[in-house]
């Protein structure tokens, strides 16, 4: 297949990662038994929010959080809950969209 941009190919993966989540669950997500949170032993952080963090580390501009969550599979109000507990942790911060004064990115820190 060949894209013609970078948002091309992140729809065709995202549509790809729906039909993977379909097949095999991922650990810590909210298909699983919510009471039990995965973490990783080396970061101690919960997968998910482990998971938005290795995301955003190839978003050059950051993400909307809307992008954010289509690219997860996952509800806005589960990706809110964690997009919140990284910005208190110093992880994330929110930025003004250059093309949309509406908008806020999440983009990472230096942390």
């Amino acid at each position: 297949m060949e894209f013609d941009n970078n948002e091309t190919l992140f729809q065709e993966i995202r549509k790809l990662q729906r039909k993977v989540r379909q097949i095999m669950p991922v650990p810590g997500s909210s298909d699983n038994n919510p009471r039990h949170k995965n973490t990783n032993a080396a970061t101690g952080l919960p997968l998910r929010r482990e998971r938005i963090l290795r995301i955003l580390l190839f978003a050059e501009n950051g993400m909307r959080q809307k992008e954010l969550a289509d690219f997860l599979c996952i509800g806005a109000p589960a990706l809110s809950e964690a997009v919140d507990k990284l910005h208190i942790d110093g992880y994330i911060e929110r930025i003004p969209d250059s093309g949309d004064g509406r908008a806020i990115r999440i983009a990472l820190t230096d942390k």
